[in-house]
């Protein structure tokens, strides 16, 4: 607090003319009672001085002083087991106090602000902004971000992943958009761009590097650890985080997309630029795009390409999710080539698979013609069918194979298992669970269920359908055994059982 020099000269009278008290004082000139104290100042005899006290620890202060030096964020703990070993039997409360008064003080870096070229470089990174939910689950957003250092504009989409292949999409859209691409990209250090590096070498993904070499840009990655050499695009994320995202409901990538792309044209353009005031970043960026380099006049590849197997259910797996294909490209080898919206899957140039790519987790995705040409090839799949395969079969060999009209919906039920027969052994088991015991004259060495001969002529059914394409229900089992070979005549049963329940 600073007081006038007449008040000063007022509270040093009362103090040492008066013999006031420095909170009467105090009180009675309305000061706070430090102010007394500065202006009174010390009086009364100096305390009596005398050297330094003999400590346990001065015999290693040299030592702890060039400890210090080579490593000064050492922490007291580490330097008491060091000199503790070299003899010290002081406490570690001492060797705390020396710390602290002699630590060496870090250097302060000193920072050069830095102005590109028009054309030259922009800064490039990613942003986590939150979640979002797909078809299946809920996946991190992320935001690509790209801004020209020289006019700041900003160039940024939502995505849904931060591999090289997102980035090399990524960039060849920002490209587009801003009709060119400068001289140099640079990019931090994550390993979908830097594919190694040791000290100031770089290595960087191979797609990466293809790109950069269809556009004749150079490649750049910021130092280590060092968030200064990209404060461009670090100020364009918070811009972005400040401005568009906060209170924004964001319910598909694609709106998402939309309504970013809108901001970036009707906002992020139209505001001032930081150097030249007096122009908005729209026309310092109308001023640096014609010193942009030209874009190929070929369409620029950005598709993922990879050899994928097809197991012998004639799935591929993909990214976490299982794919379909034809069933004459089961158990090859094919060509995946996948975008941010599909998967196409090749071989030999033959395309046996196409699918809305999914981002969701462990989901199977199954074209109906995939299914349907599968079933084709299997005998008698139609009674093992359970739900969604039923409803692949062609309704009009249904009713041609099992018999009258007025019969297809009792039928369609026992071929779609709407009630599902269980054979173990011997016994059948119902839906319900309630036990069919055999009963009657054996048919194809199995027992009839009472009654299931007389019903099954009646309804004209097709016991050789029933039991499988090419066998005979009548045909004796002889030589097959209790279990094997006797296929067909557990379909039957299978069929009697489902007969039973409805």
């Amino acid at each position: 607090m600073t007081i006038e020099r007449q008040t000063e000269a007022e509270i040093r009278r009362l103090f040492f003319s008066e013999h006031w008290k420095k909170g009467t004082i105090a009180q009675q000139l309305g000061l706070h009672h430090d102010v007394v104290d500065r202006v009174v100042g010390p009086h009364g005899p100096s305390p009596k001085g005398g050297g330094p006290r003999p400590s346990a620890l001065d015999a290693y202060q040299g030592f702890v002083l060039e400890t210090l030096e080579r490593y000064p964020t050492l922490v007291a703990t580490r330097l008491y087991d060091m000199i503790v070993e070299r003899g010290y039997t002081g406490s570690l409360r001492t060797l705390r106090r020396f710390v602290l008064l002699n630590r060496p003080t870090p250097r302060q870096e000193v920072y050069v602000r830095l102005e590109t070229l028009a054309g030259e470089q922009p800064q490039i990174d990613w942003a986590h902004v939150g979640k979002i939910r797909v078809d299946g689950g809920v996946r991190p957003l992320y935001c690509f971000v790209q801004v020209l250092r020289y006019s700041r504009a900003i160039w940024a989409e939502l995505v849904l992943e931060q591999t090289t292949t997102s980035l090399v999409r990524s960039l060849v859209r920002a490209a587009e958009y801003f009709g060119g691409v400068t001289h140099e990209w640079l990019f931090d250090n994550p390993k979908s761009i830097v594919a190694a590096r040791e000290g100031s070498a770089l290595r960087f993904q191979a797609e990466l590097i293809e790109l950069a070499s269809q556009l004749h840009v150079a490649l750049g990655a910021c130092r280590v650890r060092k968030p200064t050499d990209k404060g461009g695009v670090e100020r364009a994320i918070r811009y972005l985080k400040t401005r568009f995202f906060p209170a924004r409901v964001i319910p598909s990538i694609e709106s998402g997309n939309a309504a970013l792309l809108h901001f970036l044209e009707t906002v992020a353009m139209q505001r001032r630029h930081p150097i030249q005031k007096d122009r908005t970043v729209g026309e310092v960026f109308a001023e640096e795009k014609a010193r942009l380099l030209r874009l190929p006049s070929a369409t620029i590849p950005t598709e993922l390409v990879t050899s994928v197997p097809a197991d012998k259910t004639a799935f591929v797996s993909f990214d976490g999710n299982r794919y379909s294909v034809t069933p004459e490209a089961a158990d090859r080898t094919l060509r995946l080539v996948a975008t941010d919206v599909e998967v196409r899957l090749l071989d030999e140039g033959r395309v046996v698979g196409q699918h809305a790519r999914s981002w969701a987790k462990g989901r199977v995705i199954e074209a109906p013609q995939h299914r349907a040409a599968l079933l084709a090839t299997k005998a008698g799949a139609a009674l093992r069918l359970r739900g969604d395969d039923a409803d692949a079969l062609d309704d009009r060999r249904r009713r041609e194979q099992l018999g009258r009209p007025g019969h297809q919906r009792r039928c369609d039920g026992a071929l779609e298992v709407r009630l599902t027969a269980v054979l173990v052994g011997e016994r059948v088991e119902d839906a319900e669970g309630r036990r069919a015991e055999p009963q009657g004259e054996p048919v194809d060495g199995l027992p009839l269920l009472d009654g299931e001969a007389d019903g099954a002529a009646e309804e004209g059914l097709d016991l050789g359908l029933l039991a499988g394409p090419g066998l005979d229900p009548n045909q004796e089992r002889a030589g097959h055994g209790r279990d094997g070979g006797g296929r067909h005549g557990s379909l039957l049963v299978l069929r009697r059982a489902a007969r039973r329940a409805v």
